[in-house]
């Protein structure tokens, strides 16, 4: 273990990104044993957070992190959550090309639907997580052309517990009325990573869906916060 350690300090001094307890235990929970690839993985993470953060164009602003997620699950291919969010590229592909509606986005995006749905896969099938595999689902809802079953598992992810990532849940649980069924779901997310702004984006959005104003509005603030400590 302390050769282990030497390695992955040496691997974070060099991608200037500090592994600290918390993030050694996120490894864990993640079941990645490569330093390297998740501290790789980190990295795309970052990309993706201020992608959808900041950027008018979603889409390009995702483009730096695809490299990072090739090598990332190059290095471990069992990394589920690496998996589910480079399918997330995918299924902003998929939605500028129905917005475009034009004869070559149709073909885009039918590539890109298979594209995504393979990385789905990919990460459920890389995971025994049942709380990750709810989630893996509900992304694979929110961008399939039939909703058959969402019921059940919009049911099944109200129930998750720890840490489980989804992209997409946010919409879903808006769109199906079951807003105040997740607060607690994104408090948990602010909780598990209090630094990331699309945590408390989210929780600001589901809280003010739900009709719960005060906790929408604290969660604005905290967003407003980290937004005021960034130096990108």
């Amino acid at each position: 273990f302390a050769i282990q350690d030497d390695i992955a300090q040496n691997i974070t001094d060099v991608l200037d990104i500090v592994l600290d307890e918390d993030l050694r235990a996120r490894m864990l929970e993640f079941g990645v044993q490569d330093v390297e690839a998740y501290i790789l993985y980190q990295r795309a993470v970052e990309i993706s957070i201020s992608a959808h953060h900041h950027r008018a164009d979603t889409l390009e602003a995702l483009e730096p992190a695809l490299s990072l997620f090739e090598e990332v699950t190059r290095l471990a291919p069992g990394f589920s959550a690496a998996h589910q969010l480079h399918a997330d590229y995918y299924a902003h592909q998929m939605g500028r090309a129905q917005r475009e509606n034009t004869e070559d986005s149709l073909i885009t995006l039918a590539t890109a639907r298979d594209n995504y749905n393979r990385l789905l896969d990919l990460a459920k099938n890389s995971t025994r997580d049942p709380n990750r595999r709810a989630m893996i689902d509900v992304d694979r809802l929110f961008m399939n052309e039939s909703w058959v079953g969402a019921r059940t598992i919009i049911d099944q992810a109200s129930r998750t517990t720890g840490c489980p990532y989804s992209a997409w849940l946010q919409e879903l649980t808006m769109l199906s009325g079951r807003s105040e069924d997740f607060v607690p779901y994104a408090q948990r997310m602010t909780q598990c990573d209090p630094l990331n702004r699309i945590n408390w984006l989210v929780l600001t959005s589901i809280a003010y869906d739900a009709g719960q104003y005060d906790l929408a509005h604290e969660a604005a603030i905290a967003g407003l916060q980290l937004d005021s400590t960034d130096t990108d």
